[in-house]
């Protein structure tokens, strides 16, 4: 089990959509978040006249992953300037900096090429590099420094609202009840997560809809995972090529059944029981004792 963690979020223009920082007690680092619209509004605060590593985060109506670009500056807020005009995708950036300015070039030049690769891993956001950069090679107590930053800096990106580090291989199956779903040209297996249900790799949804469900939402998170290469046709069904994580185990459900489905009484475990008596049962029990 991780350890708690206190996380110290500042709403610099008092609204949680605005200009944010947050910081993790006894850390060194501190995180920026800066909305494209609000530029102008901060370009004079001392955090981005640091170096510093920062994202690029946007999205796309007709994409179901979020866009990323992952970069490196000595000025943060003089290479954002320059992203303004020639990176269209982006609403937000999101700056990562030493706040007793720590961080040397060779530094945020370690950490934007480590958080490069494991961005390119974690199939939770559409990478807009699209050229690696040289891995750098530090001290060995400076990689120890910056490996421990990272951790920090994927805690807080997850606690901001993003959790694109987050691979759901990395989740520990065998701590969690694995459920099952079959049907006609479907036979699937997944958990419940913090974030929802996931589905695993090598998991098959059958491709052709029921008739009912040709005018709802399932034809377009089909279409959706085959234009991100998360499903592949294989014959009559299509062919999960990673885990993935659906909002609820009902659009799960329905995604591998091509039909609408009450994911809580669908999935079931080994045994036959339903997701819905041994989540919800457990927390009735819990409660009347």
């Amino acid at each position: 089990m991780k350890k708690p963690k206190t996380i110290k979020l500042y709403l610099v223009d008092g609204e949680p959509t605005g200009i944010r920082t947050a910081e993790l007690s006894n850390w060194d680092g501190k995180a920026i978040v800066i909305p494209r619209n609000r530029m102008k509004s901060a370009k004079d605060r001392e955090e981005v006249q640091s170096p510093a590593v920062y994202l690029l985060v946007g999205a796309e109506d007709n994409d179901e992953l979020l866009k990323v670009y992952v970069g490196e500056a000595e000025t943060v807020m003089t290479r954002l300037a320059q992203h303004e005009t020639n990176k269209d995708f982006w609403q937000y950036a999101v700056a990562f900096i030493s706040k007793s300015n720590n961080l040397t070039k060779a530094h945020v030049k370690f950490l934007e090429s480590h958080i490069i690769e494991t961005l390119s891993k974690s199939g939770r956001c559409r990478l807009e590099n699209h050229v690696s950069p040289n891995k750098v090679n530090l001290p060995e107590s400076d990689q120890s420094d910056m490996i421990e930053f990272i951790e920090n800096l994927e805690l807080l990106t997850g606690a901001l609202g993003w959790n694109f580090f987050r691979q759901s291989s990395s989740v520990t199956t065998a701590e969690k009840i694995k459920y099952y779903c079959s049907g006609p040209s479907a036979k699937a297996e997944g958990f419940m997560d913090d974030e929802g249900f996931i589905v695993l790799k090598d998991s098959y949804a059958r491709s052709k809809l029921v008739e009912s469900a040709k005018a709802g939402w399932v034809p377009n998170i089909h279409q959706k995972l085959l234009s991100n290469n998360i499903l592949r046709k294989e014959g009559d069904s299509y062919y999960f090529t990673q885990d993935y994580l659906f909002n609820s185990p009902s659009a799960a459900a329905a995604a591998i059944l091509a039909c609408h489905a009450n994911g809580w009484t669908v999935w079931k475990t080994k045994d036959g029981q339903t997701l819905s008596q041994i989540e919800r049962e457990e927390l009735k029990e819990g409660n009347d004792q």
